[in-house]
């Protein structure tokens, strides 16, 4: 299964690289952490208390250096969660430098599912900058205008943060998820995922990350009804004031 699974990857995801890189040209060589550094750096990261503190952890010290496909496989095996584990991925791949061996990373998913997703995320990335190279720093640069999420993808967000026994995992893993679906998310989607929070103070937290990921914030204020308390209403309504774009409801739902 696991090698069967690698090699389907595998033929697609060179095939798409191969033909990324004709059009955008030869992408610059780099080298990656020598071992001993990168062991060292990944025992640090590996302290993180969260996955959404690794993700960003990995963003700002580990990825900018530039890593090998390798190396981004062996830091994914270490996060539990499969939806954080996606989501990681898919932020690591822009900024592999050896992106033709980004297969040796699916391994670290054990279902085909799981697979086809991630790869779906990086696909899309390819088809909307196929002449784009890589920066000299080796990242390749996010596209904009990213699809809203399906409620299939909604609905497997859902379920994992469902699987969650406390608020403040799933507020961690919600960070991961809205984060990696930046751009991608409806005001609606984002009440979905508020309505599974047991305290108003979680909710909040969350709903302020989310103002970020929204693509319709002139329709965030349907977010207002997943608070019980009016307390809360206030508070969220008084940090959106200053963000601009975002309209308070007008009467309690």
């Amino acid at each position: 299964m696991k090698a069967l699974q690698t090699l389907v990857a595998a033929v697609i995801l060179l095939a798409t690289f191969l033909t990324d890189a004709t059009a955008a040209g030869v992408v610059e060589a780099r080298r990656p952490f020598p071992e001993q550094e990168f062991q060292r750096r990944l025992d640090e990261w590996k302290q993180a208390p969260n996955d959404a503190e690794r993700l960003q952890r990995a963003t700002t010290t580990l990825f900018p250096r530039g890593v090998s496909s390798a190396q981004v496989k062996r830091m994914a095996l270490t996060i539990t969660n499969e939806d954080s584990r996606i989501e990681f991925a898919a932020e690591a791949y822009r900024f592999t430098i050896d992106p033709e061996n980004f297969y040796d990373v699916y391994d670290a998913f054990p279902t085909f599912s799981k697979v086809f997703r991630l790869h779906d995320r990086i696909q899309w990335e390819q088809r909307t900058t196929p002449a784009t190279p890589r920066s000299p720093g080796g990242v390749a640069p996010r596209p904009a205008g990213p699809p809203p999420l399906t409620d299939k993808e909604l609905g497997e967000i859902l379920a994992s943060l469902k699987r969650e026994s406390f608020d403040d995992s799933k507020l961690a893993l919600a960070k991961v998820v809205g984060a990696g679906a930046r751009g991608r998310i409806a005001s609606r989607q984002v009440l979905e995922m508020l309505k599974l929070f047991s305290f108003d103070d979680r909710k909040l937290e969350c709903a302020k990350a989310a103002a970020d990921w929204v693509i319709d914030p002139a329709e965030f204020h349907t977010v207002y009804a997943a608070f019980t308390f009016e307390n809360t209403r206030t508070q969220l309504s008084k940090f959106l004031s200053v963000k601009g774009g975002f309209a308070a409801p007008t009467e309690k739902p």
